[in-house]
């Protein structure tokens, strides 16, 4: 075993240099990020160019050996988890900006880059990503193809597959599907970027991406608001997309418990001094350099007027701006009720996340009526977040926990287990609530079809 062992590592070493090949005892010294079992296999490479990786592919496949990639391990739902006996690819090394190209408005890179080193590289043009999450700063180009990412201007730009032109994959046998398109418009038959995009490194592994960009606002106006209940709130938000169309940015609720016990625990300043039942933060985009109104401000009037809000505060400064943002992004403060958090991802059509919070509270409360939850989330696309902190007893029955939140779930029609995080170990008992048989049958399909012995990610979606 040790001989196959060393023979497997002298070969991948022949094609990356042995410094990018990793054993057992470096790959112990990594973090794990949010996955806790994505250090446990005893061998990684590093390859830096598609053509190594699909080298790479073609001994793990002549030698059935499972491959399980890796990015910025920020992912929620254990989709990086390893065995002893696989073999972990880092997209580390492809981290090179490889084309930003202001006229065609696109940009090109490894999917090893950050993307706030995809955004800075967007922004010496004037230009961004649509795509914006909180982990913005560690998260990877690849993680967030590979779970279709959504984040906090979904309501303006869509999810990652409405933001990505083409890419490149390698398939577990080493096939090099380039599909790295920068067209607009390529109606040549099947759009193969989207079987990739979402499928959690389970069809191929994407080296490459295009991602569209737009015009950076030269000016962002946030304001964080209070109402009396999701429903006004979902007025606010009708008028938000009426009156400010497409500047309109963000809109995203935090429900009173989130926000109070999350302000109380970092200890910070809240905008709003008073516990409301729910609210959210609204933020337009101002693109004209000379145009010093306010429309947020304006509309917000008008809602205040109605009754729709009772209360609002207008970012004056950047420095507010992120004030208000922190509350929402920034989840280490929970802690200080439980030092393991427990996050869920579940979208619904907007009428039904009133219904929903107040029977996930009820089902809740039956069998631990102490328990805080808090929920918040991009309010304005239908997809709530909801955490749970969790002492070390609570963090070993944190299953029992999953099924109440996702039988809760799947009462309500067109909901999803998953808006945005994706589904790899955590949530697959649960992925039938949320597609039928059918479709699970033909992502069966697609996946034998391309990877037949199971060797890329096993164990995740299916």
């Amino acid at each position: 075993m040790m001989s196959k062992a060393n023979n497997l590592f002298d070969k991948l070493a022949a094609i990356v240099g042995a410094d990018h090949v990793l054993g057992e005892e470096k790959i112990a010294l990594r973090s794990p990020g949010w996955c806790e079992n994505s250090q446990r296999a005893h061998l990684l490479v590093r390859p830096s160019t598609t053509e190594e990786l699909a080298q790479v592919a073609r001994i793990a496949h002549a030698n059935r050996i499972v491959m399980v990639p890796q990015g910025g391990l920020t992912g929620l739902v254990d989709a990086t988890a390893t065995e002893a006996d696989n073999l972990i690819v880092s997209f580390e090394r492809f981290d090179k900006i490889i084309r930003v190209d202001p006229v065609q408005g696109v940009l090109v890179a490894g999917t090893g880059v950050t993307l706030a080193a995809a955004h800075a590289a967007a922004a010496e043009h004037g230009l961004m990503l649509g795509v914006d999450i909180p982990s913005r700063d560690s998260c990877t180009l690849g993680g967030i193809v590979s779970t279709n990412a959504g984040g906090i201007r979904v309501i303006r730009y869509g999810m990652t597959r409405e933001n990505v032109l083409g890419l490149t994959a390698v398939l577990a046998d080493g096939t090099v599907v380039d599909a790295a398109n920068t067209l607009m418009k390529n109606n040549a038959g099947y759009d193969l970027k989207h079987l990739f995009i979402g499928s959690e490194g389970t069809l191929g592994l994407v080296t490459e991406v295009v991602f569209k960009l737009f015009p950076k606002p030269v000016r962002e106006h946030t304001a964080l608001v209070a109402a009396d209940s999701v429903d006004d709130l979902l007025t606010v938000l009708t008028r938000c997309r009426q009156q400010l169309g497409a500047s309109l940015l963000s809109f995203e609720g935090l429900w009173e418990d989130y926000y109070v016990k999350k302000t109380q625990a970092a200890g910070i300043r809240a905008p709003i001094d008073k516990a409301y039942p729910v609210y959210a933060i609204i933020e337009c985009g101002v693109w004209r350099a000379g145009d010093n109104v306010n429309p947020l401000e304006e509309t917000l009037s008008t809602v205040l007027e109605e009754g729709l809000i009772v209360d609002a505060v207008l970012s004056s400064s950047e420095a507010e701006r992120r004030e208000i943002w922190d509350i929402r992004e920034n989840g280490e403060p929970l802690r200080k009720y439980g030092r393991h958090i427990q996050s869920f991802d579940v979208s619904f059509e907007l009428p039904d996340i009133a219904p929903f919070v107040k029977r996930l509270r009820e089902a809740m409360a039956e069998q631990w009526p102490d328990k805080l939850v808090f929920v918040f989330g991009h309010l304005g696309d239908g997809n709530l977040h909801i955490t749970l902190s969790n002492n070390d007893e609570e963090h070993a029955r944190r299953h029992d926990f999953e099924s109440v939140v996702y039988q809760v779930t799947a009462e309500f029609n067109n909901s999803s287990v998953s808006a945005e995080h994706g589904i790899g170990l955590e949530k697959k008992a649960f992925l039938p609530s949320s597609r039928s048989a059918d479709q699970l049958d033909v992502m069966q399909r697609v996946r034998s079809a391309l990877v037949p012995d199971a060797t890329l990610n096993p164990g995740k979606i299916f």
